[in-house]
């Protein structure tokens, strides 16, 4: 004998289907109003449907993106790369990737976009369509770019004048050595302990007290610029005089170096 106890009431078959039409409204009204690019793509690229913020990234009204596919709009040299982790992602290997690539927008500029793709798959476990969210990174590309190349000219400019930087991290202790400065002393990259106490190690003993003092001097706000020649240890044991020149970057309110 079965026992089969009351559950509770019934719910109605069309109450269900009222429930899941109200749930699939409120993803819709969400796909619409993210502030991010959103994308429904086919297992092969082409686009089922995009939200507002996509079309207003890459310049194209939804009805003519839902006629392209992704490889009409990326740009040549970003699309095998593109095709070839689609291709990983519909055998599998992959079930979600993020990349960084270009868009070649509708007025014929160029976007750096980031993308995070997802697969989505049916009962079977076959490709079904793709998810894809894309932010416009082209601004902060650009400020990369500019930083890098600013450091490139930096560092050509210190090569040219054979000068030696460090920087000095007061809130960590921490010591960045560049190659240069490294190769005056006759080391290679990284051989310099990366503190302080390794810095001093290499001034003369009867150079310490000054450059301590000259440093102190200008940390406390007494000097504008912290500027002292010390004699410096190579790593053949021999000395060398060096122009130790700094300056500290950024004061709190109080006026401290941070």
């Amino acid at each position: 004998m079965i026992a089969i106890n009351d559950a509770g009431p019934t719910v109605p078959a069309e109450g269900a289907e009222a429930s899941r039409r109200r749930e699939l409204g409120r993803l819709a009204r969400a796909f619409e109003h993210l502030p991010v690019g959103m994308a429904l793509q086919t297992p092969e690229g082409r686009w089922i449907d995009v939200n507002p913020e996509f079309c207003r990234m890459v310049g194209y009204s939804r009805e003519v993106l839902l006629s392209l596919s992704f490889t009409d709009i990326t740009d040549r040299e970003d699309l095998q790369p593109s095709l070839d982790r689609l291709e990983r992602l519909n055998r599998g290997e992959l079930d979600h990737f993020s990349f960084e690539k270009r868009y070649r927008r509708a007025d014929g500029k160029t976007i750096w976009v980031r993308l995070d793709v997802a697969m989505v798959r049916d009962e079977r476990d076959r490709p079904e369509f793709i998810v894809t969210q894309a932010t416009d990174i082209t601004e902060s590309r650009r400020m990369s770019d500019q930083l890098a190349d600013r450091e490139q000219r930096l560092s050509l400019a210190l090569e040219g004048g054979k000068l030696g930087m460090w920087d000095w991290e007061l809130a960590s202790g921490g010591i960045s050595f560049s190659r240069l400065a490294a190769r005056m002393l006759g080391y290679s990259e990284g051989e310099v302990a990366p503190t302080m106490q390794a810095i001093r190690d290499l001034v003369h003993r009867k150079d310490q007290d000054r450059l301590g003092e000259a440093m102190s001097a200008h940390l406390a706000g007494r000097s504008a610029i912290f500027e002292v020649d010390v004699r410096m240890r190579r790593k053949s044991g021999a000395f060398i005089w060096v122009k130790a020149r700094g300056k500290v970057t950024g004061r709190d309110a109080a006026g401290e170096p941070v």
